[in-house]
């Protein structure tokens, strides 16, 4: 199939100064070509940051793409990678240059790309990537304030392509507030320009966790004594709930809540009581009120009662009506306590699900398993969930996974004392975080210290991989091979040039061409399995770089063309 493509070049677009071309050449410099040759997905997993240098606190967040793919960040080494299902890198992108972030935070777009949200000493700073990893309206301010620093604590998505953003506001020693702002799907700021203050007051005001309502708006929790408050904010940053806002403040309740969106305006709350041999972990229902829903008790109901010392709860939706809570427990060993981990699964309206022990479902025991606040809780989809965490100790003894089936029971294909991922346990410093795939499945990431120092990675490696409902990928099974979906182009091209996709099946296929600004210069579909020709006519495009974009239902494929004249 060939197509010859001539269109109308204005005389404005061949007379641009020289020093423009040399700005889009120089912006070049910041993105990585994605076409590589790739066969699957490793065994131990696609490396996502490497380090000869020892890095004590790598951090790592993840994001769906919304096909079916992940997005990562992996810090120090400041880069964003997008990687498809079957474990190609699509694009990488290093969205710092001078400024080195406290805290980053990736949130969708909800159109395939990705807004980059960090701070860095007085400011909350963002970037915007399209789906090709293309940059796309220039680094955002979202807040400044040159009285004091910023520590970004999260930001996630506010339904409609913008977002929100947290932080810890330290004008002074001591006076700690928390402060929010939002940014809308264009890119504007809608909030003051040095946020608005969500909680504030004198001493340190503490961030404990907030999430999306699925409303427009948010709910942020915060300590008070030895409960919690809980304070619903609508679109504007302006309280929804009574101005003493929710308050959790059982008898019992020692620590460790974490809060997930029930997805009506309200949130599940759990947390543990204690400390004592007779501990439970306990789950509260809000209403879009920031009331007690109805049914529920006022201090919640009992998940698991009564443990050995638990510790640290986590919540997470089950993605059919009903909530999933991990947690620690211990038991009797013949040298001491010795820590399990463990989750059940609550219906809606608090029930346990039906097959869940009474105790939780064992997930594993082996390797002193610890278990944080990140997101290492994802649920399957079909009533089961995919759970991953680290080894305890300074440095942790690997990372391991396990995915428990609808009747808490390990998955088919899964072992019974969980998988360990990576290399054969090199420690990790952070706890793994996982991100659903949206198709049954979800992507693991975590940090590894490799001592002795291999030839052929860092001393220090980030790595990704994806959980599949019968197994680790790479591992068992494999993933299909999808190498008919592919990009070529002559280059460096001189004027006219001719583009090379490859098509797998007889499904409908986009090509597309834009300048480093994200204009589309060039949109062509095609159709119909094998290879395709397109002839990109003398003066479509302008000196510079340009990038190449082949979008069909299995993946997205990149290229990047450098047009000489």
């Amino acid at each position: 199939m060939f197509f010859d493509v001539v269109s109308e070049s204005s005389t404005s677009r061949h007379s641009k100064p020289r020093a423009r071309r040399c700005a889009l050449l120089l912006a070049a410099i910041v993105l990585m070509a994605a076409t590589r040759a790739h066969a699957g997905w490793p065994s131990n997993g696609l490396v996502v940051g490497d380090s000869a240098v020892t890095r004590f606190q790598p951090t790592v967040a993840l994001a769906s793409d919304g096909a079916h793919g992940t997005l990562s960040f992996a810090n120090p080494w400041h880069q964003v990678t997008r990687v498809d299902p079957d474990g190609a890198p699509l694009w990488e992108v290093a969205p710092y240059v001078t400024s080195f972030p406290r805290g980053t935070a990736l949130v969708p777009d909800g159109a395939g790309g990705v807004w980059v949200v960090h701070s860095a000493a007085t400011d909350v700073l963002a970037g915007h990537w399209d789906a090709a990893g293309i940059p796309f309206g220039g680094n955002i301010t979202v807040a400044h304030d040159a009285n004091g620093t910023r520590f970004l604590a999260t930001a996630f998505g506010d339904g409609a392509g913008g977002f929100f953003a947290l932080w810890t506001d330290v004008p002074t020693a001591g006076e700690d507030d928390l402060r929010g702002a939002h940014v809308d799907a264009t890119g504007t700021v809608t909030t003051p320009v040095a946020g608005t203050l969500l909680v504030g007051g004198a001493g340190a005001q503490v961030f404990a966790g907030a999430v999306a309502d699925g409303q427009g708006g948010f709910v942020l929790m915060y300590p008070f004594g030895a409960g919690e408050n809980l304070q619903r904010f609508g679109p504007a940053l302006t309280p929804v709930w009574a101005a003493s806002a929710a308050r959790i403040q059982p008898p019992g309740a020692y620590g460790d809540f974490s809060l997930v969106a029930s997805g009506d305006g309200g949130v599940f709350v759990t947390w543990i009581d204690g400390p004592s041999t007779a501990g439970a972990v306990r789950l509260l229902r809000l209403d879009a009120g920031g009331v007690v829903y109805a049914g529920w008790p006022v201090d919640g109901v009992a998940v698991a009662s009564p443990l050995i010392q638990p510790s640290a709860a986590q919540v997470s939706l089950d993605r059919t009506g009903g909530v999933l809570v991990a947690w620690i427990d211990q038991h009797i060993a013949p040298g001491g306590l010795e820590p399990d981990l463990r989750v059940s699964r609550r219906l809606g309206d608090g029930s346990l699900a039906s097959g869940w022990p009474a105790l939780g479902a064992l997930a594993g025991s082996t390797g002193l398993p610890a278990l944080d606040a990140r997101s290492a809780l994802v649920a399957d989809g079909a009533g089961g969930c995919f759970i991953a965490w680290r080894g305890a100790g300074i440095a942790g003894l690997g990372v391991s996974v396990q995915h428990l089936s609808a009747s808490g029971t390990p998955a088919a294909g899964w072992s019974a004392t969980a998988t360990l991922l990576g290399g054969a346990g090199f420690p990790s410093f952070t706890s793994p975080v996982l991100v659903s795939d949206d198709a049954g499945g979800a992507y693991a990431a975590w940090d590894e210290y490799r001592y002795p120092y291999l030839a052929h990675e860092g001393l220090n490696v980030m790595r990704l991989t994806r959980l599949l409902p019968g197994g680790v990928a790479g591992i068992d099974p494999p993933l299909p091979q999808r190498t008919a979906l592919s990009l070529a182009v002559a280059n460096p091209a001189l004027g006219r040039f001719t583009i090379s996709p490859m098509l797998p099946d007889e499904r409908a296929a986009r090509l597309e061409m834009f300048d480093l600004a994200g204009r589309v210069e060039f949109r062509r579909d095609l159709q119909g399995a094998g290879p395709h020709v397109v002839t990109i006519g003398a003066g479509v495009a302008t000196p510079g770089v340009h990038w190449l974009r082949l979008s069909h239902p299995l993946g997205v494929r990149l290229a990047r063309v450098v047009v000489l004249r």
